[in-house]
């Protein structure tokens, strides 16, 4: 079985060949490398299902399949019970939206 090697653990081994070049920490090297990232994340959770755009790394998206899915199992959580009308309602017009556009 193949290891699974950490996000981390790149970002230490790249940082162990340019740490001369840069004056600031790993710490901050290592914030410098995620942000990116935790951006995206931040743009999908605020709930506009909206394409990002990141130079060399590519166009994050959501995936009309997922959208399905996510329509599915809301619905399923709504008859359930588990989550308000008012929650329900609410993601249903974010994904409704973004199918729409």
């Amino acid at each position: 079985m193949a290891k699974l090697t950490s996000a981390s653990s790149y970002i230490e081994e790249y940082w162990e060949g340019v740490k001369d070049q840069y004056d600031i920490s790993f710490e901050e090297f290592k914030k410098i490398c995620l942000h990116p990232f935790k951006f995206i994340k931040e743009c999908m959770a605020s709930g506009e299902l909206k394409n990002i755009r990141m130079k060399y790394l590519g166009v994050f998206q959501v995936s009309g399949s997922r959208v399905k899915y996510s329509k599915k199992s809301l619905d399923a959580n709504f008859e359930k019970g588990v989550i308000s009308a008012e929650r329900y309602f609410r993601r249903l017009q974010i994904l409704n939206n973004y199918e729409e556009s």
